[in-house]
């Protein structure tokens, strides 16, 4: 099974490459293009609508997803200037 918990600072390979800023839309279309497994793309529908304008936005997102596979309940209240998510 592919790696979905990725160590601080790093992305899943499937994510390399994404242009941000980008929705969470443009970042499951990249996901599914770049070989996410089925369970990073139902991870990655889940997520509510949001913008990414950091890599460590989207390195936060996918933190949620836990050792198990299976997702947290998300962080909320937690601003841009924090998490590089806006939405």
């Amino acid at each position: 099974m592919e790696h979905l918990h990725p160590p601080p600072g790093t992305l899943p390979s499937f994510l390399h490459g994404l242009r941000l800023p980008a929705t969470v839309d443009e970042a499951l279309a990249h996901a599914e293009e770049h070989g996410a497994s089925e369970g990073a793309l139902a991870f990655l529908e889940s997520l509510p609508a949001a913008v990414f304008t950091s890599e460590e936005g989207l390195h936060h997102a996918m933190s949620e997803l836990g050792a198990d596979g299976d997702p947290h309940e998300p962080v909320r209240g937690t601003s841009e200037a924090h998490d590089g998510v806006s939405g």
